[in-house]
């Protein structure tokens, strides 16, 4: 299991790529210095009315600064939780699913409401401003989620408090990845192992803030964001918890984190499928809960059937992958020490095997699945929507293999290298 110590695992308030995002904002807003900044070795770095531009940046990433940057600097114009509830509603207006989620939900306007009522810290404020500012896609994605959540926490009657609590936990939940290399989050940008370890640690530079940020009453949302990239099977980090070991709002902040996505490309056909194959990995509570909310989406909202050579090397893929893991599982299985601690690895390939019995397939037999169901548009539908889905399945369990065998004897990290490939294999 992968451990990243809380207190020392990142320090927020000096990260380069945070301070980049700053002092890059400056380009198109006013940020002025609203008390003198200091070095921690009292050395001033920046005098109180200073505008602070691009050029600083070079100033402030060489010194660690006595307080935090955020405390030092205002803007005009910042996110507030009026302006939150506005953006929300216009989302709401302008995008069906989020319409009929809403609507769903019990309650279509309750979610402007409670997000204008959100117990945001200035300095909070001030962080969402750069997410808005610098990284708008993933402020998007931020306050879509917590549109999603809070639909979710109505339809689970959670009480007041915890709706709150899901509320920002799902608004700040990718909070961490503004003290990530930007570089690292383009997409389809390969990632090195290295790098990877970059990206996995952000839930803890998430939860590191939102502990400094947020009152005491609202730990349980800085826990939520600890945990929004666990899963209940143990197969997510940053520690690989289990079901009873996640917060009950991470549970559900970690079904709404990988919804969003699909919500907004549409695809519900593949959002079926994962509430379907998500049992071993997500709360089944939280899985009936956005079944519930999507039951009265639009039929037009069907997804455009992927090209037949797409699902043909979707299957075949995992096809390759179950044949291998026969010879691999079995090599692993007799070496020396191995078998209990690649225990995990067992557990999820058999998971993967039952998971394609449970879709009606045959595992030994994928070959035949496409020609069963060529002349059927809605099963075809399914079958491509399964198969995006396996693959997906089996990139992550690539990366949790990688996440959790750092040192192996050679022979076992050949066995395990030659699986990786498969599992990621075009």
């Amino acid at each position: 299991m992968c451990r990243l110590p809380i207190s020392n695992t990142v320090s927020p308030d000096q990260s380069p790529h945070y301070i980049r995002a700053v002092t890059g904002m400056s380009a198109a807003h006013e940020i002025v210095v609203d008390q003198d900044i200091y070095s921690s070795n009292g050395t001033k770095l920046l005098a109180k009315g200073a505008q602070l531009n691009q050029h600083h940046f070079e100033l402030l990433t060489q010194h660690r600064l006595k307080i935090p940057l955020d405390n030092s600097l205002s803007l005009a114009g910042p996110v507030s939780p009026a302006q939150l509830a506005l953006e929300a509603a216009q989302m709401i207006e302008h995008d069906a699913l989020l319409a009929q989620i809403a609507a769903s939900s019990g309650d279509a306007l309750a979610v402007k409401h409670a997000l204008a009522q959100l117990p945001l810290s200035a300095a909070l404020c001030f962080r969402l401003s750069v997410m808005r500012s610098q990284r708008a896609a993933l402020y998007q994605h931020s306050l879509r989620s917590a549109l999603l959540a809070h639909a979710l926490a109505l339809r689970l009657e959670l009480a007041e408090h915890e709706r709150c609590n899901l509320l920002l936990a799902a608004l700040c939940h990718d909070i961490g990845e503004l003290h990530t290399d930007p570089v690292l989050l383009a997409p389809g940008r390969e990632l090195s192992r290295q790098e990877r370890r970059y990206l996995y640690v952000h839930p803890v530079t998430g939860f590191v803030l939102l502990q400094q940020l947020l009152p005491a009453s609202c730990r349980s949302a800085a826990l939520a964001v600890l945990h929004h990239h666990e899963r209940a099977d143990g197969s997510g980090y940053p520690y690989g918890l289990n079901f009873a070991q996640i917060h009950p709002l991470g549970r559900i902040l970690a079904l709404v984190e990988v919804s969003e996505g699909l919500l907004r490309r549409q695809d519900l056909d593949r959002l079926d499928v994962l509430l379907k194959l998500g049992k071993p990995r997500f709360a089944s509570a939280a899985i009936g809960a956005l079944r519930d909310l999507l039951r009265a989406a639009p039929d037009r909202l069907r997804t455009r059937l992927r090209p037949r050579g797409e699902i043909e090397a979707g299957l075949a893929r995992l096809s390759d992958v179950l044949l291998l893991w026969k010879t691999l599982g079995a090599q692993l299985g007799n070496a020396p020490g191995e078998a209990l601690p690649l225990g995990f690895l067992f557990e999820r390939m058999e998971t993967l095997r039952s998971l394609v019995l449970q879709t009606g397939c045959d595992p030994d037999d994928m070959a035949t699945v496409l020609e069963q169901v060529e002349e059927d548009e809605e099963a075809l539908h399914e079958l491509a929507s399964l198969a995006g889905e396996f693959c997906w399945l089996m990139n992550d369990l690539a990366n949790e293999i990688e996440r959790r065998t750092p040192a192996r004897d050679p022979q076992t990290r050949e066995l395990l290298q030659a699986l990786i490939r498969a599992l990621n294999s075009a």
